[in-house]
């Protein structure tokens, strides 16, 4: 486990430690995505950390990091694990609370149907991300501008839901390619390449 997701482990159990002190209620943790950079979230779960020290965690699976920090607004979730999008909602005006991070950069891959051979070649195809807002919508955008196109303009940007739904969207052939992350993008690369 890298210490960036050990350090993310250990604030959300100080935080829920503190929030839940001496109680034995169950608290429910939002997670955006199911992606190797949130391991360290499964891994404490699996491993009985949050048990062990009187936590009682049940994780919930809300697929993409907008619709995450849209819950923890709405105060459906105490705590959550979500992606950078946290930043446009404070922004937005929103009130979240951030303890830490578990990446600091992008961690995506741009996977495409192979008959996609270069950048040009995405003019007119459409590719897959989880939600509007999400990191990866942010990343794709930026890839985009990056090489010259403009989303929605050039490329038709879908929000799938989640990973596994743009790797289905790739195989049905409803999308040219999307936005991955481990383990998606082994996935991807047993299928299409």
């Amino acid at each position: 486990m890298n210490k960036q997701l050990i350090v993310f482990v250990l604030l959300l159990a100080s935080l829920i430690h503190g929030t839940l002190y001496a109680q034995t209620k169950r608290i429910a943790v939002a997670y955006s995505a199911i992606s190797a950079t949130q391991s360290g979230f499964y891994l404490a779960k699996d491993a009985k950390i949050f048990d062990k020290h009187g936590l009682y965690v049940d994780p919930v699976y809300v697929a993409g990091g907008s619709r995450v920090s849209q819950a923890v607004i709405a105060g459906e979730f105490a705590v959550a694990l979500a992606g950078g999008n946290i930043v446009f909602a404070d922004l937005a005006g929103g009130d979240i609370v951030t303890y830490g991070g578990v990446v600091n950069v992008p961690s995506f891959y741009l996977f495409v149907q192979p008959a996609i051979k270069r950048q040009e070649d995405l003019k007119g195809k459409a590719l897959g991300i989880t939600r509007y807002g999400a990191s990866t919508d942010f990343t794709l955008r930026f890839l985009l501008k990056k090489w010259g196109l403009e989303a929605d303009r050039d490329v038709k940007i879908l929000q799938m839901g989640g990973q596994p739904e743009i790797l289905a969207g790739m195989q049905a052939g409803v999308i040219h390619g999307g936005v991955l992350s481990s383990p998606g993008d082994f996935k991807a690369e047993g299928r299409f390449f």
